[in-house]
Formats: structure tokens, C-alpha cells, sequence
């Protein structure tokens, strides 16, 4: 929070599927009290899950 007004802009980054709501928005509304710009967010560690639909779908079909 200290430097976040000397930077042009901060970046917060966030873990996907842990990190809740509210706490994100009081980090919002920590870094803009303390004078700073909030450019965007950026999710990590974020799991892309295939449906088993498609999964059967791509990869049942394959014949050696």
C-alpha cells in the first residue's frame, strides 16, 4: 500500500477459487485510500476443467 501512490498503477493479483469476494474489495478499497489506481486484477492458478461430455468426445475416439 505504501508504494501503490508512487506507481503509475497496481496490478492485484488473486487465487482463483480461493480468494473471496469481500476480501478482493477491501484490497480495492485499501489501495485507492491509500492514494493508489487500481488497473485490473489477474486470477492464478486457475483450473480449466473439461466436461466429461467433451472429454468422450475428443478422446475416445482415437484408433491406433
Amino acid at each position: 500500500m505504501a508504494l501503490a501512490k508512487l506507481a503509475d498503477g497496481s496490478v492485484m493479483i488473486v487465487e482463483a477459487e480461493r480468494t473471496r469476494a469481500p476480501v478482493a474489495a477491501e484490497c480495492k478499497r485499501l489501495i485507492e485510500a491509500s492514494g493508489g489506481r487500481l488497473l485490473g486484477a489477474v486470477m492464478n492458478r486457475r483450473r480449466l476443467y473439461i466436461p466429461d461430455m467433451l472429454y468422450r468426445l475428443l478422446y475416445q475416439r482415437v484408433s491406433i
